[in-house]
């Protein structure tokens, strides 16, 4: 029963996790609605895992490590679902679902530790092929992003000084900036996948957050930053821009290292 109760809210936040990034790829309200109801039963369930774990005869929640964070996963998610009933902050569960996700996630590796030999093997032959997929086609969007953001940065220099045409043609600069937040929308959701699995590879296969890992969740950051302002207030142009690139320069930077790693 205890198993059930354990794996049943890590299955909800993370199907939850799914359809708010989903939602990013063509922003449908329905989309969100399914987000918060699969995310209300796995309050309901966690919360049900947590009162049976104490009435069983577990140690209070709040006197174990793990099971404070666990009681700080299922916190945040009963805080959202109250406040999105009064503001509307569904959005924010784009970006606040899924670090509550890997929260628990960590929390589950942790307690039931890593695989045996035989068994890790099989585990990593699903999780790093799907893991370093999902990483590259985030990284080769946000590549795209960061190409379209340069040239509308130069495209905007050009313009201010009234040097349009010349040798060099660039797309306009509502064009250029499309063409980099749709790269963005369509690259976040996989990246985060991408991250999700690391974080599970991590725990599994090192142990430890390496350098990698650590910039590339930076770069998560920053993107999802970008977007919530992005989509909550329509926020564009140069800066929007330089963010991109600075983002792009984050992810390079966790390619580097992994080529640096692969070298050695």
């Amino acid at each position: 029963m205890q198993d059930y109760l354990t794996l049943l809210p890590l299955f909800l936040y993370s199907a939850s996790s799914l359809l708010f990034l989903a939602y990013l790829f063509n922003f449908r309200d329905r989309i969100l609605v399914w987000a918060k109801w699969v995310l209300f039963g796995a309050f309901v369930v966690h919360l049900a895992a947590t009162g049976y774990a104490h009435l069983s005869g577990g140690a209070i929640p709040i006197t174990h490590p793990y099971s404070l964070l666990s009681l700080t996963v299922l916190a945040i998610a009963g805080i959202f679902l109250l406040t999105d009933l009064y503001v509307k902050i569904t959005i924010i569960g784009s970006f606040l679902i899924p670090v509550n996700t890997l929260l628990l996630l960590v929390i589950h590796i942790s307690l039931t530790g890593t695989p045996e030999a035989g068994e890790k093997s099989h585990f990593m032959k699903f999780i790093t092929p799907v893991h370093i997929a999902a990483s590259n086609i985030g990284f080769l969007l946000f590549f795209v992003a960061f190409l379209s953001s340069v040239l509308y940065i130069v495209q905007e220099y050009r313009l201010r000084l009234k040097k349009s045409g010349g040798f060099l043609s660039l797309p306009s600069l509502a064009r250029l900036e499309r063409i980099a937040f749709k790269s963005v929308t369509i690259g976040f959701p996989i990246y985060s996948f991408g991250i999700i699995l690391g974080t599970v590879w991590s725990f599994t296969g090192q142990s430890h957050f390496s350098h990698q890992y650590i910039l590339a969740l930076i770069s998560w950051v920053i993107y999802g930053l970008l977007l919530y302002f992005y989509i909550t207030t329509g926020w564009h142009g140069r800066k929007a821009s330089i963010m991109m690139i600075a983002g792009f320069l984050s992810t390079l930077g966790v390619v580097l290292f992994y080529l640096l790693r692969m070298i050695r």
